[in-house]
């Protein structure tokens, strides 16, 4: 058995040893194989592939070459009348295919279906080996994920602002995003043409580094919730479909791209992208710092509010806020946008008093239905045309039947109107955009993003209008 098994160490196919040892076969009986005959030996048709090259390539090594043909070899008489003929090997047919196998031809490149069975896998087997703590273990944000997470004690639990009964300890949405961009990059970075079916794996993985996550959030197969549920859903699944969507951007449209497809709502890929990438150039260490700061200035905000807020319409947000579970984060998020208006300025002497809802209706839109939205913009414009861009500043476009019960954000930017999967990401894109294009603020709500970049960001710059940081919440932020 040593030949047999130099044989399959060298087609990287030594687990298949036993099946060798129980079928008596060896390096011999390699040259007698047939292409049929390989099943016995292993039922994947990926190891059946690499097996039959090895044995092509091994027949064609051992065989040796013709001798050469003597010019008097007619006039050798012959022993027989009959026409002389090779004697037939073991396992040869008739029709000569065996004999075609025998002489050392190259195997014909498997079929298309061939090819994708062993694509999946190689997939499966890297999902196999996966790790997914050690890819978090080489993110620097995902590192402190994984180490907060750890430190709860997986089944731990988290404070609540009012003292009440203990919770499981769950990740926060803007660290689920952080983990599914993290699993997806390391994906497409180590396979090709990925198929998203197999992100049932990456979610079973992900459930198992954090257990009180629920598998649901990031990957639901097709007709799981019933035979309306055509495609996939997941945060796994979107991501994928993002990334694979702007490698498709990068290379053109293709011809099966029809023309309402690119009449749609823009993704935040365009305009906002580069604003983004502008703003990433001027400070690269802010990249993502909304997303890792978000939690903690949640936090400090509604414990600040519940304090200092006095106004009707602010006190029913922090009750809608204190009702919003862990699922529910998306509409937690732009109640918590809606209260940043009850921020109070600090008022020179003659300085105009604006009402909360003015402050707030600067920088954030409600619509309860999508047909309102561009409408709703135009007339937000013209009410806010203060200043050199003629009231195109960045804003905050929430779409639902109530805040708490979100159906699409999106970002306005002078003209164009982009969608974006979250509230962080809406809020993220305006701050980089006012400072990407050295915008000024609007008067009306000066104070809050002024908050928003000190609290969150941590940033000074020498435009910043110290006269607004005079009151009671810049305080809380110790910024």
């Amino acid at each position: 058995m040593g030949d047999i098994q130099e044989f399959l160490r060298q087609a990287k196919l030594l687990h298949l040893l036993p099946s060798f040892t129980d079928q008596r076969v060896t390096r011999d009986a390699l040259l007698f194989l047939d292409k049929d005959q390989l099943s016995m030996l292993t039922p994947y048709l990926g190891n059946q592939v690499l097996l039959w090259n090895a044995i092509v390539k091994e027949k064609s090594s051992s065989q040796p070459s013709a001798p050469p043909r003597s010019h008097d070899q007619s006039s050798v008489p012959s022993t027989s009348s009959q026409p002389t003929c090779s004697q037939p090997t073991p396992g040869s047919s008739g029709s000569g295919q065996s004999s075609r196998k025998r002489s050392g031809q190259p195997m014909k490149p498997p079929s298309t279906a061939a090819s994708a069975k062993i694509s999946k896998l190689s997939y499966l087997q890297f999902l196999e080996n996966l790790d997914v703590s050690t890819v978090f273990l080489k993110d620097q944000a995902g590192k402190v994920i994984l180490e907060v997470y750890q430190r709860a004690g997986h089944g731990g639990s988290s404070e609540s602002e009012e003292g009440g009964d203990d919770e499981p300890f769950l990740l926060s949405r803007s660290q689920r995003r952080h983990v599914v961009h993290v699993l997806i990059q390391n994906i497409l970075g180590n396979t090709e043409n990925f198929d998203q079916k197999l992100l049932s794996v990456v979610a079973e993985k992900i459930v198992r580094v954090f257990p009180n996550e629920c598998q649901a959030t990031y990957y639901i197969s097709p007709k799981a919730e019933g035979p309306q549920q055509v495609a996939p859903k997941g945060m796994l699944y979107f991501r994928l479909k993002n990334e694979k969507g702007k490698v498709r951007a990068l290379g053109g449209r293709g011809s099966n791209h029809s023309a309402s497809t690119r009449t749609r709502t823009p993704k935040s890929n365009g305009l906002c992208a580069i604003l983004e990438t502008d703003f990433n150039r001027i400070y690269p260490d802010l990249k993502d710092q909304a997303f890792l700061g978000w939690d903690n200035f949640i936090r400090t905000t509604v414990l600040v509010a519940k304090k200092d807020v006095k106004d009707p319409l602010g006190r029913e947000l922090l009750r809608e806020i204190s009702s919003c579970g862990p699922e529910n984060n998306r509409g937690k998020f732009c109640l918590v946008l809606a209260l940043m208006a009850s921020v109070r300025a600090n008022h020179t002497s003659g300085a105009e008093k604006l009402t909360i809802s003015t402050v707030r209706d600067s920088y954030l839109l409600h619509a309860t239905t999508g047909k309102e939205i561009k409408a709703q913009i135009r007339a937000r414009r013209v009410t806010f045309t203060s200043g050199s861009d003629g009231g195109g500043r960045p804003l905050i476009v929430v779409v639902g039947p109530k805040l708490s019960k979100v159906e699409a954000i999106y970002v306005s930017v002078a003209h164009l109107l982009y969608e974006v999967s979250c509230a962080i990401t809406a809020l993220d894109v305006c701050f980089k955009s006012f400072h990407a294009v050295h915008m000024e603020h609007p008067p009306e709500c000066g104070h809050i993003w002024l908050l928003i970049q000190r609290a969150l960001y941590n940033l000074t710059t020498e435009w910043d209008k110290e006269a607004d940081l005079k009151h009671s919440w810049i305080k809380a932020y110790n910024c």
